[in-house]
């Protein structure tokens, strides 16, 4: 399934989040896949492999909409719906990295924990800031379960901060090397889906004072570091930040 990337112009008015329509799955498709999860044996559906993986955690990876809907829906009772992985990821994480927004929206509606982290101490709004993933994101956010936006990883990131340093990453990976036109394309595309999750979030209430543990750092702190002047122009031009102890923070 494809979704209109969210519009994206740093600086710019600031945009403002609309739920998502996610379509139905296909019901033949949907009850061919109950069909055939309702058939499998406990035994079989718990069944871990050597990564940890189980069915739901390989259905999302591989993006099977309905087959991951039916494995959820039978392995909720069984309290495996946010079952982890070696490295620490319920198949909502999984969904998330995979970037299929309708998997992590039917995962959220059948009950998957929208605040779990990896063993990175990442949460699904980490992981889709980092990627720069705003159709995910979007998805997360206009569901209207409790979030957590101030949640910091293991680095002492928030989200906002993951979507900021990650945008910072391809500003300098676009000045750094000779790119080909295509590649050129692809990285102003992945740029204007970081600057919509940055948009997202701040929206949402994240907050931009925030600082990380390690560093003390708030968003204003990374931009200026790396001569972001595109997200330092944005920050400053949003009424919230006409402030002196803003931008004097050290």
């Amino acid at each position: 399934l494809q979704y209109p990337a969210a519009p994206s112009s740093l600086p710019g008015p600031p945009l403002v989040p609309v739920p998502i329509s996610i379509p139905e799955p296909a019901p033949q498709e949907l009850e061919d896949a109950r069909r055939a999860i309702g058939a499998l044996p406990i035994e079989k559906l718990l069944l871990e492999d050597e990564d940890n993986d189980t069915i739901l955690h390989i259905y999302a990876a591989k993006g099977l909409r309905a087959h991951t809907l039916a494995a959820a829906e039978r392995m909720k009772p069984l309290r495996r719906l946010d079952a982890k992985e070696h490295r620490g990821k319920t198949p909502l994480l999984v969904a998330v990295t995979a970037r299929q927004a309708a998997i992590v929206h039917d995962l959220l509606q059948a009950g998957a924990d929208v605040n779990a982290v990896d063993n990175k101490g990442q949460s699904a709004l980490h992981l889709a800031a980092t990627y720069g993933y705003a159709q995910v994101l979007q998805v997360i956010l206009s569901l209207g379960f409790p979030l957590d936006l101030e949640m910091k990883d293991f680095e002492g990131h928030t989200p906002l901060h993951c979507a900021v340093l990650a945008h910072n990453t391809l500003l300098r990976d676009r000045g750094s090397q000779a790119l080909t036109e295509e590649q050129h394309r692809e990285l102003q595309h992945q740029s204007r889906e970081l600057e919509s999750c940055i948009h997202l979030l701040v929206q949402t209430g994240a907050s931009i004072y925030s600082r990380d543990v390690k560093s003390n750092k708030t968003v204003l702190h990374y931009t200026v570091q790396d001569g972001n002047v595109s997200l330092l122009r944005y920050f400053l031009e949003l009424n919230t930040f006409k402030s002196k102890d803003f931008v004097n923070n050290k």
